[in-house]
């Protein structure tokens, strides 16, 4: 793996920790069909992340906290459970984007 190669997976993985903090399952969903069309090469350890029951389940948890995000009440449980779901949910999209630096050469 090439220094650009490199690069780019460290912003990919940056990226999407940061998109996971505004909201939490959006991001999920997005890497989730990616990976499922082939777009996105995950850790193997994550292949997970790559079927289609999966990414049903982001879809319905986005669409959810979409939703929920308009009702006052529900918007500050969401921002209390947020404290620990969104950190989580970058660290899952960050790791699983990050392959190959095992054989970085030098």
């Amino acid at each position: 793996m090439d220094i650009a190669q490199i690069i780019l997976v460290i912003l990919m993985a940056v990226s999407l920790s940061a998109c996971a903090g505004i909201r939490a399952f959006l991001p999920p969903l997005a890497l989730s069909l990616l990976a499922w069309g082939g777009y996105v090469t995950l850790a193997p350890q994550f292949a997970w992340l790559a079927r289609w029951d999966v990414a049903l389940l982001f879809g319905i948890a986005a669409v959810l906290e979409i939703v929920a995000d308009k009702y006052p009440g529900v918007d500050n449980m969401l921002d209390a459970a947020g404290l620990v779901v969104k950190p989580l949910a970058g660290a899952l999209l960050a790791s699983s984007v990050i392959t190959g630096m095992d054989r970085c050469s030098r």
